[in-house]
């Protein structure tokens, strides 16, 4: 990884914190520090941004391959961060894991 790459990690993942501390919805299970004591899970951020580039939805993914299979679990605690009542955010949202999936 570069430095400039490291560099907009740690940006997305400082803004990505202060979303879920600031949320009403936000709860420490879907915080980074949360991620980081489940150390038997890896974990991924998906994050919607605004037309200005702000974060408007967050969810914390926490993922764990299965032993004897070829498959994992994905557990996103607390469930995603955002506006219920946003349809667009929404659907957005659940695209964006779509696209992680690789």
């Amino acid at each position: 990884m570069t430095n400039i790459t490291q560099t907009a990690v740690k940006s997305i993942e400082e803004e990505y914190e202060q979303f879920v501390e600031n949320h009403s919805k936000g709860h420490y299970a879907q915080s980074l520090k949360y991620a980081k004591i489940r150390k038997e899970w890896e974990h991924e951020i998906i994050v919607v941004k605004d037309e200005n580039g702000k974060i408007k939805a967050s969810m914390l993914m926490l993922i764990r391959k299965t032993r004897g299979f070829n498959s994992c679990l994905i557990y996103v605690p607390r469930g995603p961060v955002f506006n219920i009542h946003d349809k667009e955010t929404f659907i957005a949202g659940y695209a964006e894991i779509n696209s992680a999936e690789g």
